[in-house]
């Protein structure tokens, strides 16, 4: 009975010394690596295309969130839409979207059927435009030859009415079409007209809210400031609308010198639209784009919670100087300016 404990004993531990053996990472140096080599011992490769082999030995796919590209030196494929392109981040994205046409990169959107023509922003559109209107080559938009004036601004209001803040309910004096006290148009026998001999001049005290109107009355928009500023360029992007270089008394900007070197007619701070001939671009027939009155943009900075309004963008008028970028803000209640309006082509 001795003996057989004293076999029995020995047999255990064999087996746990063959055990500890067989485990002994010394012996065995890959453990439980899949892949890559340790002391100079192949633990193997990894097996999908995708995979690569970390630091740890353990087979990864590097393709596994992403749809294409390469990364890590390994191909995920392509983007099996034509009109995708494969994101940094290994993702499929349309650069078309919303486009007709048009290249985006090397990227074909589309073609258009003539007579269409495609727009920047990728519209097929008609050529042409409302005979007061300007085409602005290939950005889709039509925009005003003229700057509103005061007669089409009485004639907004006597059948619009003098309440302005359609869909701006919210916002304090949004009702306010004009800002204080304007002097160039007057409430008189029952209605609006313009001042004695104001007929063709510019309107200049238009707050933001009655812009937007005055342009949805005539089923048109307030023209945003980036359309504005590339009819104001014109395609060759000048600093002036009808150039490179500032000439003095090209546009209607308040100079003390006026009298004797520009107009005699210009002694007043704005005069009647299209005064100034050589004031004419970016565009063919698009007048006044510098000097008169400055015109309200579409854009607004920033809501004002603390005062009920918001405040918008607007060009820069009557500065010395001042170039198709030259840009201001102000309250769009009370901070009067001008404007005119945009038409996208169909």
């Amino acid at each position: 009975m001795v003996r057989k404990t004293f076999l029995l004993t020995l047999l255990c531990l064999a087996v746990l010394l063959f055990t500890v053996w067989c485990s002994d990472d010394g012996d065995n140096p890959c453990g439980s690596r899949e892949c890559g080599e340790v002391d100079g011992a192949n633990c193997g490769i990894c097996a999908g295309s995708t995979e690569v082999c970390s630091a740890e030995g353990i087979c990864l796919d590097v393709c596994a969130d992403r749809e294409c590209g390469e990364t890590e030196g390994v191909y995920c494929g392509a983007c099996s839409d034509a009109t995708a392109v494969c994101t940094a981040n290994g993702f499929c994205v349309g650069v078309c979207q919303d486009r007709e046409c048009g290249l985006v990169g090397e990227v074909d959107c589309g073609r258009c059927t003539s007579p269409e023509a495609c727009s920047l922003d990728g519209r097929c559109v008609q050529p042409g435009c409302p005979s007061d209107m300007v085409e602005m080559g290939q950005h889709g938009v039509c925009i005003d030859a003229f700057e509103y004036t005061i007669e089409q601004f009485a004639a907004f209001l006597n059948e619009h009415g003098d309440d302005c803040s359609a869909g701006y309910e919210n916002e304090s004096n949004a009702d306010r079409c004009t800002s204080y006290n304007p002097e160039e148009i007057v409430f008189q026998d029952g209605i609006w007209q313009p001042s004695p001999g104001l007929v063709q001049y510019p309107l200049y005290s238009a707050s933001w809210y009655g812009a937007v109107a005055a342009c949805g009355w005539q089923g048109r928009r307030l023209c945003t400031q980036q359309e504005w500023q590339a009819a104001c360029q014109g395609p060759d992007e000048w600093a002036y609308p009808y150039g490179p270089s500032y000439e003095v008394c090209a546009c209607h900007i308040w100079d003390s010198t006026w009298p004797s070197t520009c107009s005699a007619d210009w002694g007043g701070s704005i005069v009647p639209v299209g005064s100034a001939p050589q004031c004419e671009g970016g565009y063919a027939g698009l007048m006044d784009m510098i000097g008169n009155t400055g015109e309200w943009h579409a854009d607004c900075l920033v809501d004002n919670p603390w005062v009920g309004t918001r405040t918008c963008e607007k060009h820069v008028s009557q500065v010395k100087d001042q170039t198709c970028t030259s840009r201001t803000s102000g309250r769009a209640d009370s901070s009067g300016g001008g404007f005119r309006c945009c038409l996208d082509q169909e």
